[in-house]
C-alpha cells in the first residue's frame, strides 16, 4: 500500500527496477505480463530491490473504461471510513475485526439517501466481502455510476441490505475514504515511506455514541 489513493493495489517486487522503467510490463518466469512497473522504495536514487507495480488486471479494467467511455469514471458512495480494530469489533458486538466502519457521511452523498448511518459498518457490497478500507474503496470504484447495488451492514448488532444508488466520483470527492497520503512518485522518483504508518482521525461526538465511548 503506497497511499497514493483510495484505490491502489500494488505487487511488491525484489525486480530491479531503475530509472526509465515506469510504464515497462512486469513479467513471470514464463513470460506473462502480470503488472505494470511503477514505483521503487528508494533511500538514494537507485534501485534497492523493493519495488511496486500495478496488476495487470487492474490495468485491464482500466483500459476497458476508456476503450468503453473514453474517460476513468470512479463509483462514489460519499463516507469516510476506518479499519474495524478488535476493540471496535468488541464494541459494537462483532465476532471478529473485519469490514469497514463508517466514521462520517456526506450530506446529500448517495450513501445518506440511500440511509447508510456513522457507526454502521460495512460487511458486504455487491456481493463481495468486505474485509477492510481498501475492500470497500476497491470495490465501489470498479462499480459504474448510476447503477444500484446493495450494501450488507452491522448496525446495532443486526445485519442490514441498504440498497444504493451509486453515484460518480468527481475530482473533488472521494469513494469511500480511508483517508489520503503522499502522491506516488514514479520509479525514477523513488518512493518514500510513510513516516510512522498511522492513519488517524477525531473522535467526533457521532463517532463516540456509536462506539459507546465515556466522555472525556
Amino acid at each position: 500500500d503506497l497511499h497514493s489513493g483510495p484505490f491502489d493495489d500494488f505487487i511488491q517486487i525484489d525486480a530491479p527496477i531503475n530509472h526509465g522503467n515506469s510504464g515497462g510490463p512486469l513479467m513471470d518466469v514464463s513470460g506473462n505480463v502480470v503488472g505494470i512497473n511503477t514505483a521503487i522504495f528508494s533511500p538514494n536514487g537507485g534501485s534497492v530491490g523493493v519495488g511496486f507495480a500495478i496488476p495487470s488486471d487492474q490495468a485491464q479494467k482500466v483500459v476497458a473504461k476508456l476503450m468503453k467511455g473514453g474517460s476513468i469514471q470512479y463509483g462514489y458512495l460519499g463516507v469516510q471510513i476506518q479499519p474495524v480494530t478488535p476493540d471496535v469489533a468488541s464494541a459494537v458486538g462483532l465476532g471478529q475485526p473485519s469490514g469497514a466502519l463508517v466514521s462520517e457521511v456526506s450530506d446529500g452523498s448517495p450513501a445518506a439517501k440511500a440511509g447508510i448511518e456513522t457507526g454502521d459498518v460495512v460487511t458486504s457490497f455487491a456481493g463481495q466481502q468486505i474485509k477492510d478500507p481498501k475492500d470497500l474503496s476497491r470495490a465501489v470504484a470498479d462499480v459504474s455510476p448510476g447503477e444500484t447495488e446493495t450494501l450488507g451492514v452491522w448496525r446495532k448488532g443486526q445485519n442490514v441490505k441498504i440498497s444504493v444508488d451509486v453515484g460518480r466520483n468527481g475530482d473533488d470527492v472521494e469513494t469511500a475514504s480511508a483517508g489520503g497520503g503522499p502522491e506516488t512518485p514514479s520509479a525514477q522518483q523513488g518512493l518514500r515511506a510513510p513516516a510512522i504508518g498511522l492513519g488517524l482521525m477525531d473522535v467526533t461526538p457521532d463517532v463516540r455514541q456509536a462506539m459507546n465511548l465515556a466522555p472525556n
